[in-house]
């Protein structure tokens, strides 16, 4: 069901709808880079926010399924898919990495934690350069 979910929301239409979104309304409204940043902090937040904290197996593969997502966002991307969206999906990638080799290294977490940590670095660091 996550995976499903993380489809529609990376779908092509989805991301160029967001990428107009600040152009078709004078309001507050999401675009692509707000949306990247919901994302993080949604998915990611045992990562970002401050203190030690293990991370449940849901939320593990949750983690690793966004990071995939990100992944082929950036190195094989669907045919429409904005290259607005592909530039912060491999900025994001850089973040991920970022703070996952941080807290990986802070430690004070389980071992399944401190191992997924170290994977999802690597991973995220796994966006071939173009």
């Amino acid at each position: 069901m996550q995976s499903n979910t993380l489809d529609e929301l990376f779908a092509p239409l989805v991301l160029a709808r967001l990428e107009r979104n600040p152009l078709l309304t004078s309001g507050r409204t999401l675009g692509l880079s707000g949306f990247f940043d919901l994302m993080h902090r949604a998915i990611l937040s045992e990562i970002a926010a401050p203190g030690i904290h293990n991370i449940s197996l849901l939320r593990r593969n949750l983690q690793s399924m966004y990071v995939t997502k990100l992944l082929a966002v950036v190195n094989s991307p669907a045919a429409g898919t904005p290259s607005d969206a592909q530039a912060l999906a491999r900025f994001e990638l850089k973040r991920v990495q970022s703070e996952a080799e941080e807290r990986a290294h802070l430690g004070g977490v389980d071992e399944v934690t401190q191992a997924h940590l170290v994977l999802l670095a690597q991973r995220a660091a796994g966006a071939s350069p173009r």
